[in-house]
């Protein structure tokens, strides 16, 4: 809640975000695709607004100070992270080797969860690691793969 002091909402989303990671690392252990892919997104979700309330603390800093350096540094750390993370998400939704059936409002999710993370990161950082999709999705010959892929690459607009 945006009225909740800075420090207090990156606590509560450090605990969400681990939470959430280890219900990610439980269903991709257990072989659940659907699932682990829900939870990619939820975790992605709060990844982005981590990006939002790291920058907002990055700003209550002194321009200059050591402070604002460090934060800003925590923030670079974290956009590099969350490229591998979502370059990673992006080709487990391509592997076409993943069984089970991927519903649409689950890729769907997590293409918007996608397009949360770019919108928190500078211009054009992510282009290159989602361009895959689309084309992905216009390619995929299995009408249930492409069903799940349009819905994740029209997300992402």
């Amino acid at each position: 809640m945006p009225t909740t002091p800075i420090d207090a909402r990156q606590a509560a989303l450090t605990r969400y975000t681990a939470a959430t990671l280890s219900l990610y690392s439980t269903y991709l252990r257990c072989g659940r695709p659907a699932e682990t892919l829900a939870a990619n997104a939820a975790l992605l979700e709060g990844y982005a607004e981590a990006l939002a309330v790291g920058v907002a603390m990055r700003d209550a800093a002194a321009e200059g100070t050591p402070e604002r350096a460090q934060r800003q540094h925590g923030l670079d750390t974290m956009a590099d992270g969350l490229t591998g993370g979502v370059t990673s998400t992006v080709n487990m939704l391509l592997d076409p080797t993943i069984p089970g059936h991927l519903p649409p409002e689950v890729t769907g999710r997590l293409g918007a969860a996608i397009a949360a993370v770019r919108s928190e990161l500078p211009p054009g950082a992510l282009d290159d690691v989602i361009a895959p999709l689309a084309r992905a999705a216009g390619a995929e010959t299995d009408p249930d793969r492409r069903q799940a892929l349009a819905a994740a690459a029209a997300a992402l607009h």
